[in-house]
């Protein structure tokens, strides 16, 4: 298993139990931890205590490692679920044998319950069993976690930008994804060749519109 190179003084090491989330899950929610999660560790704590950085709009980011029984694309729920449960950023490494995959969501405080956070919107890796974070403890626990996003955003270069930048521009590249993937759906399902034609002409757009925000995207042709 991967292990950051980080501080002593960062390190966790905890097994959180499954069942501390029981009383925020539903029955399907409780049965999805008992099928696909084997273990949940609490790896590190990095914070202003634990680091010596400051901190202004993020005061923690911490690190779950979740250790699966099977893939399913249902961990995302249980994902979900940890987030809204802790008030803090967290980066969860999901694994399953020798493959996994980061997440880390933008959260808020929750206005009717202090006990709940409310998720804006989550950069989500893709499987692999290559490809690594790099956490550099530098400058503030803010930049730490900006860095981890841009790393998991298809803008890992574009670094003069804000947290809050960085989310729109990934929110655009997601639904022009989105209306990719549907418009190729669509032109499949299609028995009409004019219409294949004017979804094919959507298609190019989008495509088009794809590359525009950032030249490295790869568009994938069927």
């Amino acid at each position: 298993m991967h292990s950051f190179t980080l501080p002593k003084t960062t390190e966790v090491k905890r097994v959180v139990p499954k069942n501390s989330f029981d009383s925020f899950a539903t029955p399907k929610q409780k049965r999805l931890f008992t099928e696909l999660v084997q273990r949940i560790t609490w790896s590190f704590k990095l914070s202003t205590a634990t680091t010596n950085l400051p901190s202004s709009n993020i005061s923690e980011v911490q690190i779950f490692t979740v250790e699966l029984k099977q893939k399913s694309p249902a961990i995302k729920e249980l994902l979900d679920l940890i987030d809204k449960c802790i008030p803090y950023n967290i980066l969860f490494k999901v694994i399953y044998e020798d493959e996994y995959f980061f997440h880390t969501s933008i959260k808020r405080h929750h206005a009717q319950d202090e006990d709940k956070s409310v998720i804006d919107f989550s950069f989500v890796s893709g499987w692999s069993s290559e490809q690594d974070l790099i956490l550099e403890l530098k400058t503030s626990i803010d930049s730490i976690y900006l860095n981890l996003s841009h790393q998991l955003s298809d803008f890992p270069e574009v670094q003069e930008i804000s947290l809050d930048e960085l989310v729109a521009k990934q929110k655009e590249v997601n639904q022009l994804r989105k209306e990719i993937a549907a418009t190729k759906a669509a032109i499949k399902k299609s028995k009409s060749f004019k219409t294949k034609v004017d979804l094919n002409q959507k298609l190019k757009v989008a495509e088009k519109k794809l590359e525009s925000k950032n030249p490295t995207i790869q568009v994938k042709s069927d």
